[in-house]
């Protein structure tokens, strides 16, 4: 039986949210359907606690409009999964954030990983993250790429070469795996993965996979699902 699932982007570009959308369908199963929506206004970009606030009263202005409890899913397309409480607790739906799919992922391929950002301003946010989801001891660190996110929207061939630096330098500092701390990034993970033979992670393909697993009633609800969630997506 099919599905459907709605992934947010937070921010205003509409390149972004159609990258997301080709992420998700990537790995999606025959019959889910993936559909992804951005406001109309707000931030280009999130890079700053100020960009997730304006975005975040944006996306929350916009819900009624993507009329999410038509959906089976929902998933914040951004890795600072602004806003994911407080949507979660408007839609009936089942609703992660791709930080907390790719982070649940990382701990499923082993008991380290590392996250590699856009700017140094998105680490504490990163960092914080980990922590607020119980990871925080599994994080080996946040490296920024030193890119901006639009500028990898833009051109993300022009910025593979300091994207890959920055995931080496992340497997140096013990990571097993490590995630892509940008939607903008994500799909970079496939070609990573083949090319250093270890786990890049693209957190719209993991948000994919767990909402599939969520909604196909295969473990738990999200609030419980931890230890289930990780043992999913090993499989």
């Amino acid at each position: 039986m099919g599905m459907r699932l709605l992934f947010i982007n937070p921010n205003t570009t509409a390149s972004m949210t159609e990258t997301i959308e080709a992420q998700a369908r990537s790995v999606a199963a025959p019959g889910t359907e993936i559909v992804a929506v951005n406001p109309s206004r707000g931030p280009a970009a999130l890079e700053t606690r100020r960009d997730e606030e304006v975005a975040i009263e944006e996306m929350l202005s916009s819900l009624s409009t993507w009329r999410p409890d038509c959906y089976d899913g929902v998933a914040i397309a951004c890795f600072g999964d602004p806003g994911l409480d407080r949507i979660r607790a408007l839609v009936r739906a089942p609703v992660v954030g791709i930080a907390q799919a790719a982070m649940l992922s990382g701990c499923a391929l082993g008991m380290k990983f590392g996250v590699v950002a856009a700017l140094d301003s998105a680490i504490p946010i990163m960092s914080g993250l980990a922590t607020d989801y119980g990871f925080g001891e599994r994080l080996t660190g946040v490296r920024p790429v030193g890119i901006s996110v639009m500028e990898m929207a833009r051109d993300i061939d022009r910025s593979r070469e300091a994207i890959e630096l920055a995931v080496r330098r992340s497997f140096a500092d013990g990571a097993e795996s490590v995630c892509l701390g940008c939607a903008a990034m994500g799909q970079l993970a496939p070609v990573l993965t083949a090319e250093l033979d270890r786990p890049v992670i693209d957190g719209v393909q993991s948000a994919t996979k767990l909402l599939e697993k969520i909604v196909a009633g295969e473990h738990g609800t999200i609030p419980a699902t931890i230890d289930g969630a990780m043992s999913a997506l090993r499989t």
